[in-house]
């Protein structure tokens, strides 16, 4: 079942899933990935991951995008430059018909050893467009 954000010019949770804690050590990676529709050109899109309740990595298109939209984006586990302790990666790629962007983000947050969040967030920037998701998985890539 898909989910909308349409209405308000807001950033939205639009889904999440829980990366349970030890499920990833240094060197491993999961991949998001998730498809969907952006309606309307009256205003900017933006869809972004945020992990662990670190800053949105994303993509923002412009008004005159809408269509099918792509995005698949590779989270791995790496550790923070000078320490010990596990940070993560982001990078990929979002397409909406003709238009793409690329996201990169290093050392975004700091992992432990508790559970922590992972959200699909999409942003209007005015209410009358929308924001359809019609599917969202989270994988884990086995190590070469």
């Amino acid at each position: 079942v898909g989910k909308n954000h349409t209405g308000t010019a807001a950033t939205t949770e639009l889904r999440n899933g829980i990366i349970r804690a030890g499920t990833l050590s240094v060197g491993e990676k999961i991949r998001v990935i998730a498809t969907g529709t952006l309606t309307g050109t009256l205003g900017q899109k933006t869809l972004a991951i945020r992990c662990k309740g670190a800053s949105n990595r994303g993509v923002t298109f412009p008004d005159t995008t809408e269509g099918a939209f792509t995005l698949s984006i590779e989270i791995t586990i790496v550790k923070t430059s000078g320490g010990s302790t596990p940070s993560q990666v982001i990078s990929g790629e979002v397409f909406c018909g003709t238009d793409f962007g690329t996201v990169f983000a290093a050392e975004n947050a700091v992992l432990d050893d508790n559970d922590y969040d992972l959200r699909l967030v999409g942003k209007l920037f005015n209410g009358g467009d929308q924001i359809d998701v019609e599917t969202f998985r989270i994988e884990y890539c086995w190590p070469k």
